[in-house]
């Protein structure tokens, strides 16, 4: 099931723009009833590279850049 990220809030942490195609706004897709969380950009389908077990833990994976300490 893919569910849409709302508006990000105080404490809520933002998503970068895609780091493929640019786009902002990427959504949160959760697999199997909510027990393994992904981040999949909604323009060019890509996603982070391993399915984690909190929508935190995901969205720090997505934020993360190559190169980047």
């Amino acid at each position: 099931m893919i569910v849409e990220l709302p508006q990000a809030e105080e404490g809520v942490t933002n998503l970068l723009p895609c780091p493929f195609c640019g786009i902002d706004g990427p959504q949160w897709c959760d697999e199997n009833g909510g027990d393994w969380h992904f981040i999949q950009c909604r323009n060019c389908e890509s996603v982070t590279g391993h399915f984690y077990k909190s929508c935190e833990e995901a969205i720090v994976a997505w934020n993360t850049r190559a190169g980047e300490k």
